[in-house]
């Protein structure tokens, strides 16, 4: 005998924050919560019901009325304002929801294709089979990426098997550069990977370069961060503040001081003493009427 078709479901997706919706808030405003409680089990009759329709009549509403513990009128109330709001649509009689039925369209699809898979596999004794080398199969709905659940008997064999292979990241720096260049190798090394290769590019490019003058800033290790530290607090983006004690340091520019206890300049000097050296040398350049003075 065969299976009968369900034209139902058995949930529905509610998003954590369908009360914010401002068509639901206006229910909210204008009902309260009494009325938000009616719209969400109008949603779950709707789910279960096939076609995932109802009537809208009175009978159909006392049915309600009593499955929802509050009164006719208050249910009539709430679902001519989902109408209005168009929350709600009333076709030829009957209760839908347009978003609704585009939501569980997904689930009618997966179980179509389960469905149409089944139809094409041979059967014996109760079980599935294939078509090429009848092997015995299982067929089940699922509600994630993946179509069809095929589940392969303890006693079959296997001739052929498709097998998901992930390709591996590929890193411009790999874990073990970093591990053996920082040269502090403490804490657990799993996690540090994990944490490297986490990074962008960019960063474990900065990183490399960093370590090196780090290293050389800081060269006890036992006073150097932790790995972990270094590659959580991204401290390759921090300055390098170098020990003026230190010979390895790289060298500061010498600072230029202002000569002390010198007489102010006069004013040839400051105007003229890239043309005379002396004040007499710039006396006779005025004298020569090279300079007006």
């Amino acid at each position: 005998m065969a299976r009968p078709v369900r034209n139902y479901c058995e949930y529905f997706p509610h998003d954590r924050d369908m009360r914010n919706h401002k068509k639901i808030k206006s229910i909210r405003q204008k009902f309260g919560i009494k009325g938000y409680g009616i719209w969400c089990m109008l949603l779950e009759v709707l789910t279960g019901s096939d076609g995932n329709v109802f009537e809208d009549n009175d009978f159909e509403l006392e049915l309600l009325s009593g499955d929802f513990d509050v009164s006719v009128t208050e249910i009539r109330d709430v679902l001519n304002y989902c109408y209005r709001m168009e929350l709600l649509f009333n076709i030829d009689g009957f209760v839908n929801s347009n978003s609704l039925d585009e939501r569980l369209k997904t689930v009618y699809e997966k179980r179509k294709r389960a469905k149409n898979l089944s139809e094409k596999q041979k059967r014996k004794n109760g079980k599935f089979y294939s078509n090429d080398d009848c092997i015995g199969v299982s067929v089940t709905e699922t509600t994630d990426e993946t179509d069809i659940s095929v589940e392969i008997m303890p006693q079959s064999k296997v001739n052929k098997s498709k097998v998901n292979k992930t390709k591996a990241k590929v890193i411009n720096f790999p874990f073990e550069a970093f591990w053996d260049l920082y040269d502090k190798k403490v804490g657990e090394r799993n996690k540090l990977e994990k944490k490297w290769e986490s990074l962008t590019d960019d960063e474990r490019q900065k990183a490399m370069q960093h370590i090196p003058s780090y290293k050389l800033a800081q060269p006890d290790k036992k006073f150097r961060k932790d790995p972990s530290t270094y590659l959580n607090n991204k401290s390759f983006n921090d300055e390098i503040i170098f020990n003026s004690n230190m010979i390895d340091a790289p060298p500061q520019p010498p600072k230029i001081e202002e000569p002390k206890n010198q007489p102010p300049r006069e004013y040839w000097q400051i105007h003229y003493g890239h043309l005379a050296k002396t004040k007499e040398e710039f006396m006779q350049l005025v004298a020569d009427g090279l300079i007006e003075e």
